[in-house]
């Protein structure tokens, strides 16, 4: 076959056109995903919130169980860590509010492109407010405690670079691989509808109701549980307290360190191994 007979085969070939897509059943498919993705972000949330409730008790008792100044100034930074990301997790759910479906169709991917791109903003920010005040404290906090030896430190150091590095890795993986595609193809079909003008009717707005008693529920639900692991703490901190003190090495000038129930046991001890071996 010569390369007229190519040209010749190539104009007989009927080129099939496309299928139209149907912007409606787009639209819905991206209703579908975006409500995937607010369960996720819910889900998210509440988790965040809970381990942070956690943190707060969890450092809160571990500063008064361990009386060093380095150890209480690393439990500090990790409260304020954890404050820092009940505020920043708050402050974002309250500036940008759960789109509303029940708004016309452009208006509504307007709101949901707004709202991927502060969670895009929110992983692209994450180093500064959620790893490195933890990492920070944590650092401090295991430092501080006393008989570690140097090669203890510097492991738990390394160890911790690390995973605090693959959880950094793993947002900015989901800012690029899932957030920032998704607000293109929200801006695309904002543009779309933009061009065609045209009006979608309105769900029942039941469907919003029922998302908004959802996400109070959870917000109860973590408060309830951050009460728990308050009251949790109180009580151990309680108990420990009434507990007696462990018995440290005294110095050689240092007798007080023995309280008089290990003196009474130390003496009696004494005074049986004298009538036992009958020393003089």
């Amino acid at each position: 076959m010569n390369d007229q007979e190519l040209k010749d085969l190539w104009r007989r070939q009927k080129l099939e056109d496309a299928p139209p897509v149907d912007a409606r059943a787009q639209i819905e498919a991206m209703r579908d995903r975006m409500s995937k993705l607010h369960r996720t972000l819910n889900w998210r949330d509440f988790r965040e919130l809970a381990g942070c409730a956690v943190v707060i008790v969890g450092f809160g008792v571990f500063f008064f169980l361990f009386p060093y100044a380095v150890t209480r100034i690393g439990a500090l930074i990790n409260i304020g860590g954890a404050l820092l990301i009940s505020w920043k997790m708050i402050e974002c759910r309250r500036r940008v509010p759960r789109p509303d479906p029940a708004a016309p169709v452009a208006q509504w991917l307007e709101q949901e492109r707004h709202r991927v791109y502060h969670q895009a903003e929110l992983l692209r920010t994450v180093l500064w407010w959620y790893l490195l005040p933890f990492w920070l404290g944590t650092n401090v906090f295991f430092w501080g405690l006393p008989n570690q030896s140097l090669a203890v430190n510097i492991t738990f150091t390394v160890v911790i670079t690390l995973l605090y590095a693959w959880i950094y890795w793993l947002n900015q993986s989901a800012r690029r691989k899932q957030l920032l595609p998704l607000k293109d193809e929200l801006e695309a079909l904002l543009q779309q509808e933009s061009q065609a003008g045209r009006a979608e009717e309105h769900p029942p707005a039941a469907s919003g109701q029922r998302r908004n008693r959802s996400t109070a529920a959870w917000i109860i639900l973590a408060v309830l549980i951050a009460l728990f692991a308050v009251l949790a703490g109180a009580w151990y901190s309680l108990t420990d307290s009434r507990a007696e003190s462990p018995l440290r090495v005294p110095g050689f000038d240092d007798v007080s360190a023995f309280a008089n129930g290990d003196i009474s046991r130390i003496d009696a001890w004494l005074q049986e191994q004298v009538a036992l071996a009958k020393y003089p």
